[in-house]
């Protein structure tokens, strides 16, 4: 029998009971609380600091240090390059994929020449127990970076925040440069997922003070440099944040309120590791996670990471990905063309085919090879791929991965082996912070 066609007035459906659009309501949206915000540059506690060395930022906890304000925190450093030649009339800025250094300037290493490139490792602690960390973060901030923000912000608001795509030369420099001295002030944001989440961070409710420790690359990794820089220094290491100042009585009612359960913050973080490889490997890369909510994983592979090398992103003869999760193949297609090792990695950011959001790719060099396309640009400069593992995108679902404890990655190159190559495991998901009555943090993972 026809299932007919019925008004749609007739029909119970929940889209039809509220007949009165909400622009023709009264406004519901609730009013903030008193408040103040206080911006706050906290010092490191390391001082000034080399290649290699560390930063760390001891944050006070307790009553009356209110909440860190989602998205706010940031590194802000002056690097001082000493030289041998004099790099202080370099006048060429923009940097573009194909363009070597040289000998004569220098930039930060990796994909896109960004200051995140100086930074090895990102941990979080409270109490002293690691709530966050991510290893190879130079390689994360190049992916996502270069994968999940857009043209327009890596080739302008980035190259002031970071200097990305440029040479560090006279003209960018913080004063005019001393035939031997460069000095440049760079803004980096850190890309903790616990600081930038949906959600401030209610430093009011740890017992325990928060540490961020930040491990810095050498110099080799962190820049590209000529031989001619023979020292590197980072000074006046300051952490910036916004502090969001609640009075007493709210501080005091949602501490009372952990009683009846924990305060909680789902926030996404990465697992990385770095694998060495070749372009004729066939490679079984087991990963143990543990993790209740996995996004996907990416792979990222760099080529020669020498001080005066680029340390790009490449295909590296990359012929087909497989992701196994606890035993089962997670992608029953190849996955072997550019097109689909883009795609793939688009789906692992929910980003497959979104307009706003895109990938981002050098300034246009015309050389003896002309224009590079993007495709190109992608296989030769800033490649990645991966297998997407998600099981819904939607707003307001947490741990909306898929529980993994072991994770293989099987990659096959089919090249001759003589090129070197790292290969990096990033597997993206989401942790849950929570507070308890006492003010320890814990990690559900």
């Amino acid at each position: 029998m026809s299932a007919g066609v019925q008004s749609y007035n007739s029909v119970p459906l929940s889209a039809g009971l509220m007949d009165i659009p909400t622009s023709m309501l009264s406004d519901s949206q609730p009013r903030l609380i008193a408040s103040q915000v206080r911006q706050v540059q906290l010092p490191s506690a390391s001082g000034d600091q080399k290649p290699g060395g560390v930063l760390n930022f001891q944050l006070s906890t307790g009553v009356g240090q209110g909440y860190m304000k989602r998205g706010s925190c940031f590194l802000r450093t002056t690097i001082e390059l000493t030289t041998s030649a004099d790099l202080s009339a370099v006048a060429s800025l923009n940097l573009p994929y194909d363009v070597s250094v040289g000998s004569t300037c220098c930039a930060f290493g990796g994909p896109l020449a960004q200051a995140s490139q100086v930074i090895n490792r990102l941990t979080l602690l409270s109490g002293g127990s690691v709530i966050e960390q991510i290893n190879n973060y130079h390689v994360v901030a190049n992916v996502v970076n270069g994968h999940a923000s857009s043209a327009s912000y890596g080739q302008a608001d980035q190259s002031i925040y970071e200097n990305s795509f440029q040479v560090i030369s006279g003209p960018n420099c913080d004063e005019s440069p001393t035939a031997s001295l460069l000095s440049i002030t760079v803004t980096i944001p850190l890309m903790s997922g616990l600081l930038q989440s949906q959600h401030h961070l209610p430093l009011f409710l740890l017992s325990g003070n928060l540490q961020i420790q930040l491990d810095l690359n050498s110099q080799a990794i962190g820049f590209t440099a000529p031989a001619s820089v023979t020292d590197v220094n980072f000074r006046n290491n300051t952490l910036m944040y916004e502090q969001l100042n609640v009075d007493a009585v709210m501080e005091a009612t949602l501490k009372q309120s952990l009683m009846r359960a924990p305060f909680q913050i789902p926030f996404n973080s990465f697992v990385s590791l770095a694998v060495a490889s070749n372009n004729g490997a066939t490679v079984s890369q087991p990963i143990g996670l543990n993790l209740s909510s996995v996004y996907g994983v990416i792979v990222a592979e760099a080529n020669s990471q020498a001080a005066t090398a680029r340390k790009y992103h490449v295909k590296g003869n990359l012929n087909s990905i497989r992701l196994f999760a606890d035993g089962r193949l997670v992608n029953s297609y190849q996955i072997n063309r550019d097109a689909l090792f883009f795609a793939e990695l688009n789906k692992v950011f929910n980003l497959c085919f979104d307009t706003t959001r895109t990938s981002t790719f050098g300034p246009q060099y015309v050389g003896t090879a002309g224009n590079q396309c993007a495709k190109l640009q992608y296989r030769a400069y800033n490649f990645a791929s991966g297998v997407c593992m998600t099981r819904v995108s939607e707003d307001g679902v947490v741990m909306a991965g898929s529980p993994v404890n072991q994770m293989l990655v099987e990659l096959q190159h089919n090249g001759d082996g003589t090129t070197a190559l790292t290969s990096y495991y990033i597997v993206p998901h989401q942790l849950i912070l929570t507070v308890d009555i006492a003010g320890v943090a814990a990690i559900i993972r």
